[in-house]
């Protein structure tokens, strides 16, 4: 947590994405939203020598807020998947090549293993970084389920194009508050968006009766948290 927000963190992160949503809501509308995402999930390291680093959400939101950002809805991640350049398929180190994986997978050995199996499909993809990457990461999420699920850690993601881009990962929270293990990604979506050409605070779309469908498929999110 003290080297990103150190500022130790791939240049090429800092280069956010816009992504461009249109959706036709229930004011019979069609509305549009373009919003920034960081390229790829929170790494520590430099643009040469990084590793993607899960963290609880109680980390993740002093990140995200420090950036001046939240983390991503479930159709938010749903959307960057679609919109990626690179769409990784994911790389699970659970079964008999990973004897204890159980035990395994909130260490640091799984960690980097885990970067070493997406940077060899990386290459393969011929993906450069800065690029808009995904499937490779779950993504820790907000969501309205944290208000009866105060304890828990929600993950979303691991969408697969062998099965047609759906995640393999639906709403998770099997686990506590301060979790993280090797297939957890932290994507920081900026605070700033153009609703229909104009700029709206990111944070009032999601609480927003109708505009939230851009971004939510919950309904209206007030608590952008990622934790309670």
């Amino acid at each position: 947590l003290a080297e990103i927000l150190a500022g130790n963190i791939p240049s090429f992160l800092r280069e956010f994405k816009e992504i461009e949503v249109s959706r036709k809501l229930k004011d019979g509308k069609v509305h549009v939203i373009k919003y920034k995402v960081m390229p790829d999930v929170l790494a520590i390291g430099n643009d040469s020598d990084f590793v993607r680093m899960p963290m609880s959400p109680l980390a993740a939101q002093v990140i995200a807020e420090k950036f001046g950002c939240i983390l991503p809805t479930t159709q938010m991640s749903d959307d960057i998947y679609q919109k990626a350049q690179t769409k990784l398929t994911p790389s699970p180190m659970s079964g008999g090549q990973y004897p204890n994986w159980q035990q395994r997978m909130t260490k640091n050995e799984f960690y980097t293993e885990h970067q070493r199996l997406v940077e060899e499909k990386c290459r393969k993809a011929g993906h450069q970084n800065g690029m808009l990457i995904a499937g490779h990461k779950k993504d820790v999420i907000i969501s309205n389920f944290l208000n009866s699920h105060p304890k828990s850690v929600i993950i979303y993601g691991w969408h697969d194009s062998r099965n047609g881009g759906k995640p393999i990962q639906g709403y998770g929270w099997g686990h506590e508050v301060t979790y993280a293990d090797y297939s957890h990604g932290i994507r920081l979506i900026a605070n700033e968006v153009e609703v229909d050409g104009e700029k709206m605070d990111i944070k009032d779309v999601l609480a927003d009766k109708t505009l939230s469908q851009l971004l939510s498929k919950e309904g209206p999110v007030k608590n952008t948290r990622a934790h309670r």
